[in-house]
């Protein structure tokens, strides 16, 4: 599977490239692999078999301690805007 995100100059190519990396080695590691993982299996699943393996996965990712650090940071964020 192919998917274009970004296009860029290739003159920005290569500063966009560390950015990017640099945002991926923060995100939480386990739920990108479980959302690679339900990629990978997503294209050779039937549709039923796919919702099932992201419903099970989301399960164990809202019980990730990073997860509920960045949902409490988001609400504390937006209630800090709502002010």
């Amino acid at each position: 599977m192919g998917l274009v995100t970004h296009c860029v100059p290739d003159a920005e190519l290569d500063a966009f490239v560390e950015q990017y990396m640099e945002k991926l080695l923060a995100a939480p590691q386990q739920a990108m692999r479980l959302t690679k993982r339900a990629v990978v299996q997503g294209e050779q699943s039937s549709l039923r078999a796919s919702l099932d393996l992201i419903s099970s996965f989301m399960g164990i990712v809202t019980e990730l301690d990073d997860y509920r650090q960045r949902t409490s940071a988001l609400v504390a964020k937006m209630q800090r805007k709502a002010q």
